[in-house]
Order: C-alpha cells, then sequence, then structure tokens
C-alpha cells in the first residue's frame, strides 16, 4: 500500500483528473474546492497527514479513496449548505 504522496507527477495529474470527472457528492463544488482551496479533496497528497491508497490502478486507487472520504465530505457539505442558509436567513 502506497501513500498519495508517493505518487508520481503524473499519476497525481490522472488522480485529480479522475476524482474530479467522478465524484457526485450533493452539494459538493468540486471545481471552487480544487482551485480555492489549500489542500482540496482532489489532492490527498498535499494532506498533513499520509493518506493511503490500495494497490491497484489508479481508477481502482481513486474509486477506493472516494469511497473513504464520501461520509465525512457529504456531512461537510450539508453543514456548509445549513451555514449558508442559516447566514441568508439572519440577513
Amino acid at each position: 500500500m502506497k501513500t498519495a504522496k508517493e505518487l508520481t507527477d503524473k499519476q497525481k495529474d490522472r488522480f485529480r483528473e479522475i476524482f474530479i470527472d467522478t465524484i457526485d457528492i450533493e452539494n459538493y463544488d468540486v471545481e471552487s474546492d480544487v482551485n480555492e482551496s489549500p489542500c482540496p479533496w482532489a489532492c490527498p497528497w498535499l494532506f498533513g497527514s499520509a493518506v493511503y491508497l490500495i494497490d491497484g490502478t489508479i481508477e481502482e486507487k481513486v474509486a477506493f479513496y472516494i469511497y473513504g472520504i464520501r461520509e465525512e465530505l457529504t456531512k461537510i457539505c450539508k453543514e456548509e449548505l445549513q451555514n449558508t442558509i442559516d447566514n441568508q436567513d439572519d440577513q
């Protein structure tokens, strides 16, 4: 098993590309995340802690990674949406 930081630059580019093309979490703005966040979900090699990826093709690595983060990312997106709604109600 390899960490995300051990991917080659070419593998990182492909990983990010596949992630962007396949992620399907409601209210998750992948383009904004990738372009504005210092640590976007599509780039786990930028995280402070090691992110382990399964052995297999890059497509399998991305699919397993998405499976592993889906619950947490869905929860974050719901909370952010609720905060946006709450802030609009306050105005």
